[in-house]
């Protein structure tokens, strides 16, 4: 089944995009990819995570809160799992600046 082609590859990356999985699952058509994204996230199996690239990637909802770093320069996101224990803070999905290997 498509839906659980597209899933599998949620385990075996963190974030994903709708191109991401165009490359990855050549066999299924564009259209049916889009659809069970929007299928998985209206059930609440993955979010949308927005990026300042021209991509909107997925992941995981089941996931534990964190941040997302992209890099300015190449597009690329890397996730940030460190804790930050501050009062009145107003969570933050998306840090911008240029990674290592555009720095």
């Amino acid at each position: 089944m498509n839906k659980d082609k597209i899933l599998k590859q949620f385990n075996n990356n963190h974030l994903l995009s709708l191109n991401n999985l165009i490359d990855i699952l050549p066999e299924i058509e564009k259209s049916v990819i889009y659809r069970n994204l929007k299928r998985l996230e209206r059930d609440n199996i993955i979010k949308e995570v927005f990026t300042n690239s021209k991509e909107t990637f997925y992941e995981l909802s089941s996931l534990d809160d964190h941040q997302h770093l992209i890099c300015e320069s190449c597009g690329h996101v890397e996730t940030i799992q460190k804790k930050i224990k501050i009062k009145n803070f107003s969570e933050v999905t998306n840090l911008t600046g240029i990674c290592s290997d555009c720095s």
